[in-house]
């Protein structure tokens, strides 16, 4: 290899002239060359030798068992089955008479705030039973404005009962009324 000095004018350090250069470019290339082949045909080797199948191995434990999965699509409706028998007669109840039992007036005080609540019952006499039932809320100049029956059902003990409530201004001077219906049967 030729030497040659630097052409920065420093003389303790010399470079490789071109032509010794790229000699020694191409011993490098050609052994990284070889190399790689080298490697390249062991791998083949190595992948080119499968290893057998060994014998199967014993059952393992059983696992944890994991979480309910999410619910399937409904099936198809199955066929109809067959007639049931007859049950047994029932008692049929003999209505002899009704009557209309009403519950007490119940009023507010005059001019009542929104939100107030009353609630009135109209209870059936011993020994009748509770067939139907309602309510009438209003004002006492018998209008509707500003209250509303909130509800109106069937209590305990064959009893209706009803809940009304100021929903807005009621007329000056007016309280809000209410009563509860029941109609019983004997």
């Amino acid at each position: 290899m030729d030497w040659e000095a630097n052409p920065l004018g420093d003389n303790n350090s010399r470079t490789l002239n071109r032509r010794g250069g790229s000699h020694l470019l191409w011993i490098i290339a050609i052994s990284a060359l070889v190399i790689s082949l080298v490697s390249t045909g062991i791998a083949a080797w190595a992948l080119s030798r499968h290893p057998g199948i060994g014998a199967v191995g014993a059952q393992g434990a059983v696992g944890h068992q994991g979480a309910q999965g999410p619910q399937g699509v409904p099936g198809p409706a199955g066929p109809v089955g067959p007639t049931g028998a007859a049950g047994a007669a029932g008692v049929t109840p003999t209505i002899h008479g009704s009557r209309l039992i009403t519950g007490p007036l119940v009023a507010t005080v005059p001019n009542p705030p929104v939100g107030t609540l009353l609630s009135d019952v109209a209870q059936c006499p011993a020994g009748a039973f509770l067939l139907s039932g309602g309510a009438i809320v209003s004002t006492t100049g018998g209008t509707e404005s500003g209250v509303k029956l909130q509800s109106s059902s069937p209590g305990p003990a064959s009893a209706w009962r009803a809940l009304a409530q100021v929903t807005g201004k009621v007329p000056s001077g007016q309280s809000m009324t209410l009563r509860a219906f029941a109609l019983c049967s004997s």
